[in-house]
C-alpha cells in the first residue's frame, strides 16, 4: 500500500511541475525565482501576445498561451 501511494505522490508530483512550464524554466534558471513571478494565461483574440506588469514584490507576465509567456 505504502508504495501505491508512493507511486501516485510521485505522479501528481510531477504533473504539477509540469502544469507550467514558465515556472520549471524560471527555477532552472535560478533557484526560487518563480515565487518572484505570477503567470496568467488568458486567451484574448486570435493575435500572441504578452505583458510585463507588478503586483507589490512581483512580476506578472500574462500572455494568452505558454510559448508567448516564454519569449523575450
Amino acid at each position: 500500500m505504502k508504495k501505491l501511494l508512493s507511486i501516485c505522490m510521485m505522479c501528481w508530483l510531477t504533473g504539477q511541475l509540469l502544469a507550467n512550464p514558465v515556472a520549471g524554466m524560471l527555477e532552472r534558471i535560478d533557484k526560487g525565482a518563480s515565487k518572484k513571478f505570477s503567470i496568467e494565461i488568458k486567451s484574448i483574440g486570435n493575435e500572441d501576445y504578452f505583458e510585463l506588469d507588478q503586483k507589490g514584490n512581483r512580476v506578472v507576465v500574462r500572455a494568452n498561451n505558454y510559448v508567448s509567456a516564454l519569449r523575450e
